[in-house]
């Protein structure tokens, strides 16, 4: 049971913040999460970058026609350019993913609804590029829908200047609070396989989200060791690299904590179980034979040798016992796989009760005939 809920389970592993509560707006290098996935025991990764954006127009509709293109100048006034770029920092965001459902704003939610088109699924921001999925108000208020081509001017944040890019909208969904952030191709900010491969010169490149998959619980320790290595800080514990790794393991440890504890008194309670069926065993193995003790002594009186005697009672006790241990053998593999544990209790029982049976025997045996005919019943 407990080996089933190890295998079975599968642990979050994320970046967040020194209190372990936000998961998103982080600053996280490409390089630490290459040496992370290159631990060998996560798989699995998920990132987002985000900036702000401005709408660009229609580039063109699903059905070819072109659109109408917004154009958004910088202004050249040094005043008036820093109160631009001020203004332009309050703008809804563009969310470059790799994972739409492992973005902050989704992460944690049971159940996400968006409207797909044919083809394309919540993981395709990480397959293909050039892809958004928009919230369903932004496509309403600019009279655009599924397959659409739009442009987006994203803000640079190094150079404080414009990104202009195209991206066909694949998916709509409603947003969750007032902003109208729009989720796109992570290759477009920079390359997935690039992080993963830990490309020399993509490791300037910052995320604002990350998350892993642990691929087996049972290397929970082992994985933390190589945290450790890699001087990672914890929750409440910075190190040298401050990006803040956490576990998502308190409510699976707390299960395996409950499942040792519950399997220690199963222990305690199987052994007490098979050491009074061990005493039952014999108790009856013992009381049977004695009870025919007249008979054993007609035998004897008519001759019968002592070996004859004891092998026709033991005999008789040893075909009842093995039946007996057979058909309950047969009922518990119609309920469970029997294991070895189980079979050796059942092998003990057999020799106890026959060791009970035999006892019995051979302590009648050394009673006179006469005796045990001369006893009441």
């Amino acid at each position: 049971m407990l080996n089933d809920v190890i295998k079975n389970t599968k642990l979050e592993v994320i970046a967040t913040d020194t209190k372990g509560k936000a998961i998103g707006n982080l600053v996280i290098g490409a390089d630490t999460l290459n040496s992370i996935y290159n631990t060998g025991y996560v798989s699995d990764l998920n990132v987002s970058w985000e900036t702000n954006y401005l709408y660009g127009g229609v580039y063109e509709y699903s059905n070819g026609t072109k659109g109408t293109i917004i154009k958004h100048n910088i202004p050249q006034n040094s005043y008036a350019y820093e109160t631009y770029i001020n203004k332009l920092k309050t703008e809804p965001k563009t969310i470059y993913t790799n994972n739409i459902i492992k973005s902050p704003e989704f992460y944690g939610e049971n159940e996400i609804k968006i409207e797909f088109l044919e083809g394309y699924g919540f993981t395709s921001l990480g397959n293909e590029k050039d892809l958004c999925v928009v919230p369903y108000s932004f496509a309403e208020s600019n009279n655009i829908g599924l397959d659409d081509i739009i442009r987006i001017y994203n803000l640079n944040q190094d150079e404080d200047d414009f990104v202009i890019q195209n991206f066909k909208i694949v998916g709509l969904f409603n947003k969750v609070g007032k902003n109208e952030s729009i989720y796109c191709s992570f290759d477009n900010y920079s390359l997935f396989s690039d992080i993963l491969e830990g490309k020399r010169w993509n490791y300037k490149t910052i995320l604002k989200s990350a998350s892993f998959t642990l691929n087996d619980a049972s290397e929970l320790d082992e994985f933390k060791d190589s945290l450790s290595s890699l001087r990672l800080s914890q929750v409440g514990s910075l190190d040298f690299n401050r990006v803040i790794i956490q576990i998502q393991d308190k409510e699976f440890l707390d299960t395996v904590s409950n499942l040792n504890q519950t399997l220690r008194y199963l222990k305690f309670i199987y052994g007490a179980m098979f050491f009074l069926s061990i005493i039952i065993g014999f108790l009856v193995s013992y009381l049977l034979t004695v009870s025919r003790k007249n008979e054993l002594a007609v035998m004897r009186s008519v001759g019968t040798g002592r070996l004859k005697v004891f092998l026709s009672f033991f005999i008789e006790q040893l075909i009842m016992c093995t039946l007996g241990a057979l058909i309950g053998f047969l009922g518990m593999l119609l309920i469970t796989n029997a294991t070895l544990l189980q079979c050796l209790s059942i092998l003990a029982f057999i020799i106890i009760y026959l060791s009970g049976s035999a006892l019995s025997i051979a302590l009648m045996m050394k009673v006179p005939v006469m005796e045990i005919l001369s006893q009441k019943e």
